[in-house]
Formats: structure tokens, sequence, C-alpha cells
């Protein structure tokens, strides 16, 4: 049997008061309705953000660790892994700070996990303004909203699921290799899910319906459009496995960069992705000098 002791949990929070967290608050309220405790890392990777640690939840045991270089979600949620072999846990739960869950949401792990025991991946439906976000359809590198999801077991060849809310038998995750470092942000859960579905073929969509918020869907000025797309950019070529791959993402980033230029009335996005895609590959300058 699956028990909540059995979890830890990472919640990544950027610039954002603890007291403020929408995951923490409503994990706090659900675990508080089965009268259990979670045990929280609390990744804050906010450089030069004053963060009152003091805060505490009821029943959720949070252990704070702060992270001025702001490395980005892959190296909190690989910190978990190695955290959550330390202390004999057997999943993990890998969340960022903008997802709300209802007050059912641990008892919904634990019965989907309970009554899928030979299931090494649990993902929740992540709802937000602009319909289903995850689970995704997925084909050629890219991915497709469904209107429509049921819970249920389905095949990890043609769906992928966004990073917050999964959780992951901690073995599976160990053997997977964990998530890539070089990929800080965007797509880091799509790389995760590429290699995991090549040793696991299946994810469980829990009967779990969780409000989340993606700072992509909001109007963000000029430069914090730039930035957001520079680590779009390094993020897709760092999860690069062949070159078919590669070619699949330049079509993708190529439409996106034209769209956003589009948007914000400037190449600079096109020239961005050209710069990056074109002089990385094949001329084999890194990333980081261009």
């Amino acid at each position: 049997m699956f028990f909540v002791k059995d979890i830890l949990a990472v919640v990544v929070i950027y610039k954002i008061k603890i007291a403020d967290c929408a995951t923490l608050i409503s994990l706090n309220a659900s675990a508080s309705s089965i009268n259990e405790k979670l045990d929280v890392i609390v990744y804050d990777n906010s450089p030069g953000f004053t963060q009152t640690t003091s805060i505490s939840y009821d029943n959720l045991n949070c252990y704070f660790i702060e992270d001025e270089s702001n490395p980005g979600v892959s190296k909190a949620y690989n910190y978990a892994g190695v955290e959550g072999f330390k202390r004999g846990k057997k999943f993990l739960l890998l969340l960022d700070q903008d997802t709300y869950f209802p007050s059912n949401a641990i008892s919904a792990y634990m019965e989907a996990v309970n009554a899928h025991c030979t299931q090494k991946l649990f993902c929740p439906i992540l709802q937000t303004s602009k319909g289903i976000y995850s689970p995704l359809k997925y084909y050629f590198r890219r991915g497709t909203n469904w209107n429509d999801v049921k819970p249920g077991t389905y095949s990890l060849k043609n769906v992928s699921v966004l990073n917050s809310g999964i959780l992951v038998d901690a073995g599976a995750f160990k053997s997977t290799g964990g998530y890539n470092e070089r990929i800080k942000l965007y797509f880091s859960d799509f790389d995760f899910i590429n290699r995991f579905r090549r040793k696991y073929k299946y994810v469980v969509i829990v009967d779990l319906y969780c409000r989340h918020s993606l700072s992509d869907l909001d109007v963000q000025d000029y430069d914090s459009a730039i930035k957001r797309f520079n680590y779009y950019v390094q993020g897709s070529y760092n999860s690069i496995l062949s070159f078919k791959d590669y070619l699949y993402l330049f079509v993708t980033i190529f439409l996106r960069s034209i769209k956003l230029s589009y948007r914000y009335k400037r190449m600079t996005f096109v020239n961005t992705f050209f710069k990056k895609y074109l002089l990385a590959r094949f001329f084999k300058i890194p990333l980081l000098l261009l």
C-alpha cells in the first residue's frame, strides 16, 4: 500500500513569497483534509529576493533551499531525487509555484497509485483559462492540446505531460537519469518524458483536475518576452536527441519566433532563433556564447 509518508514533494519557486504560493497553500489544505503531513522541499530560485522562511503550514513539513544562482527547475528536481533516496521515499511529487490543487488531491494520488501499483508515472489534468494543458498529444516533438481527457492509463508513445503535478516512482526517476540540468525551464518536462518513455511505456492520468497558470498566456513586456524566448530556444536545443529531433524542433521554434516577432513588431525573435539554431548546430559554437 502507498501512503503519504512515501512521498517527497518539491516545489520550485521564483520571486514569490512562500506564504503566497498557490501550490503550497492548496497542498496544505489537501493534506489537512485527510489529517496527514506531507514532506516538501521548497526550492527557492530567486536571486536578490528577500524571502521569509519562518512561514509554516500546519500539514506540510517544509525544508527550504535557497539557491540564488537560479539554476532552473531541473537542478531542483534532481536535488529532490537524491534527497528522496536518502529518506527512503517511494515517490517524488514534482511541482511549480502556480498549480492550485483541490482538497482531494493527495487522496486522489494515493487511490491512483494503489489501483495501478505496477505503474511508475502519474499526473493530474492541468486546466488553464485556455483549456487543458497537461496531458498533451505529442507528435514530431510538438505538444498539442486535448479538448477532453479522461482519467486512465495511456501509452506514452504519443502523450507527454508538463512538470507540475507529476508523481514519479523514485527508482524510475533515478534509472531515467533525472532531469537534464542544461535545460533550466522550457522543454525540461518534454526531455524527461522522452527519456522516461524509453524504459517505461505508460502514464496514469489521475482523476484529479487542477487549475494551473502559465506565464506564456499572459501579456508580457518585450524585455520579459525576449528573455523567456532565449530560455525556450536553449531548452529546446539542449533537448535534441537526434538529427530528426533537430529538424522537428527547428520548424517548431521557427514558427514560434515568427509569431512573437509579429506580436512585438520586432525581428529579434527570428534573429535569435537563426543565430542559435544555425550557428550552434553547424559551426559548433556553444549556446552560452551566442
